[in-house]
């Protein structure tokens, strides 16, 4: 765990420039392996890279793991930068996006209370609280 957290923080870490400025402590494990793709319509094979990004986070209590496989990514045979991991950095903030708004959502839920009784109910509305409904949508 820890080695994969020196990924994303360490001073050599693969993934350092994409992660090593998240707001969330996570930790990962970047990967490239050398495959061909084989052309039948030119009769030709071509070099490739499978890169893979594989990490949880947050560190102390894990809430996401993510793996993420971008087969056959290159035909060159140099490649300068493992793109699956700042896509998979774009990811894991997406995620952390979401469950923020979520929550807010939620807080914002438990704290109101509705001004309109739900559609299918036993109860009835009186005259006092529909007069009380209009009053309160008026100071909005």
């Amino acid at each position: 765990r820890e080695a994969m957290q020196r990924v994303y923080y360490g001073d050599k870490g693969t993934a350092r420039s994409a992660f090593g400025n998240s707001p969330f402590d996570g930790a990962g494990k970047t990967g490239t392996a050398q495959s061909s793709f084989y052309d039948a319509a030119l009769d030709k094979s071509f070099g490739t890279v499978n890169l893979t990004h594989v990490g949880f986070a947050p560190f102390d209590n894990p809430e996401i793991a993510y793996a993420v496989i971008i087969p056959q990514a290159s035909i060159e045979s140099n490649y300068t930068t493992n793109f699956s991991t700042a896509f998979t950095r774009e990811l894991v903030d997406k995620y952390f996006e979401i469950q923020k708004k979520n929550a807010a959502l939620a807080e914002n839920a438990s704290t109101s209370s509705p001004l309109i009784k739900p559609a299918y109910t036993n109860e009835s509305i009186d005259e006092e609280e529909i007069d009380e409904i209009k009053k309160i949508e008026e100071e909005q």
